[in-house]
């Protein structure tokens, strides 16, 4: 079962009619500026879909910003903190999902991704954290990643990290960015930002077994694939 119909829920469409899990992929879905309403939804959700499926293995998608020294005190990683703390407590099967930044075909503005590709492209400015870096994966690896962990039963009860091996400075995102485009940013550079480390140890060795090749050219084959022939 999969409860939610955004960009993970259709990712993971396989397990529509599978009632060993219980995917729960019905998120807040703008992380900067969602209101207490939009947490409190969510939670009543889960709440819900906990005690109406006791028997399922429930999966949670929750986010690596919990480890970003510029995110971890917002109010959205507070709440899939808070998140992540029901499931545990609640003394049933679960993996949760820690992912970063996605990639994939989805109108939702607020992405990573769709946010500078956008602005870029209709030429809007915004500010640049240059000191930054971000973790950028694609939809379909998350879920060739997370597939076989649950079809394996690999790592059940605990947090598993879900994210590319790689961390990108901003400055050169946008700049990749422009050079596909083919158009200049308007942005100004602000003297702000970090860095931070993703453990991915659980999962290293299962990027080789299922085909996933990250390397140098892994974000420019993510924009010629979700991004080429869009108009502004």
């Amino acid at each position: 079962m999969v409860i939610g119909n955004g960009l993970v829920a259709k990712a993971f469409s396989s397990y529509f009619t599978d009632e060993r899990f219980l995917i729960f992929a019905s998120g807040v879905s703008n992380s900067k500026s969602a209101t207490e309403e939009a947490f409190h939804r969510e939670k009543e959700l889960l709440l819900q879909h906990l005690n109406q499926y006791p028997s399922a293995i429930f999966v949670y998608f929750s986010t690596c910003s919990i480890l970003d020294p510029d995110l971890k005190e917002s109010p959205y990683t507070f709440h899939k903190k808070r998140m992540e703390e029901l499931i545990i407590q609640n003394n049933r099967p679960f993996y949760i999902f820690r992912l970063s930044n996605l990639a994939g075909h989805t109108r939702n503005p607020h992405t990573f991704l769709n946010f500078f590709y956008w602005h870029i492209k209709k030429k809007e400015s915004f500010e640049l954290w240059k000191k930054s870096e971000r973790n950028i994966i694609d939809v379909v690896d998350v879920f060739k990643v997370c597939n076989h962990i649950m079809q394996q039963q690999l790592f059940l009860n605990k947090i598993t990290n879900v994210a590319n091996p790689e961390n990108y400075k901003v400055l050169d995102i946008v700049k990749i960015i422009e050079d596909f485009c083919q158009t200049k940013g308007k942005y100004k550079e602000i003297d702000r930002g970090a860095g931070y480390a993703i453990d991915i140890a659980d999962i290293r060795l299962l990027f080789q077994s299922l085909s996933i090749e990250f390397g140098d050219h892994y974000l420019l084959r993510l924009l010629e694939k979700y991004y080429a022939g869009n108009e502004v």
